[in-house]
């Protein structure tokens, strides 16, 4: 499933689409996700401020982490890929 980030400079960082469509690793989005269900899940990710913080705030956090995810590793398949290469 695509993950849809959005790379937001006036809010100084990387949050969610709109609509809530991030995956969790329950199969639910976000936006299906209860608040309790959302804080809980996130917890064990090792979210920090995961039963304090709003909820915007921590689906803007976990954006944020998917994004990390994601670019790290595009960084590695392409070292991989150029190390492919080396001739």
């Amino acid at each position: 499933m695509p993950v849809n980030l959005v790379s937001t400079a006036s809010l100084g960082g990387v949050t969610a689409d709109p609509s809530n469509s991030l995956p969790l690793p329950n199969g639910k989005t976000v936006a299906e996700t209860s608040n309790e269900e959302l804080r809980s899940i996130l917890d064990k990710l090792g979210l920090e401020g995961s039963h304090t913080k709003p909820r915007n705030q921590l689906v803007e956090a976990y954006a944020a982490m998917l994004k990390r995810i994601y670019d790290d590793a595009g960084n590695l398949a392409v070292t991989a890929f150029l190390e492919s290469k080396k001739g």
